[in-house]
Formats: structure tokens, C-alpha cells, sequence
């Protein structure tokens, strides 16, 4: 436990957290039907991209203002 949790810079107190509360869900997690795992995932790709997105949009109006002399 020690090694794995220096190697991924982890507490050990936290690792052991996990895998107690993985261990008393995991019946919760391998039962999810397809569908509600593709509606997940289906939610993890759109929020995925949006700061990004979202980085670029605010960067050109900051360039676009500074353009202008607005700023």
C-alpha cells in the first residue's frame, strides 16, 4: 500500500479510504446497466470539451478588446 501510494503521491490512510468504500459499493458499480453507463459517458465527453472550448471563445474576445482599445 505504502508503495503504491508514494507513487501516485497519494496518503496511504487515503488509499485504504478508497478501497473500503469501493469495496462496499462495488456491487452498486458493477451492476449499472449499459444504458446508464452510456448516458454517463455520453455526459463526460460533452463536459469534457467545453473549457476548452470555452478558453478559446474568451481569448479572442480579450484579444478582440484589446484590438478596440476598450481595454
Amino acid at each position: 500500500m505504502n508503495k503504491i501510494a508514494a507513487e501516485y503521491y497519494t496518503h496511504p490512510s487515503q488509499l485504504s479510504r478508497w478501497k473500503s468504500e469501493f469495496i462496499s459499493n462495488a456491487d452498486r458499480v458493477f451492476s449499472k446497466e449499459a444504458a446508464e453507463v452510456g448516458k454517463v459517458k455520453q455526459s463526460y465527453e460533452k463536459d469534457k470539451d467545453e473549457p476548452p472550448e470555452q478558453i478559446g471563445k474568451l481569448s479572442y474576445e480579450i484579444a478582440w478588446l484589446k484590438k478596440s482599445d476598450r481595454f
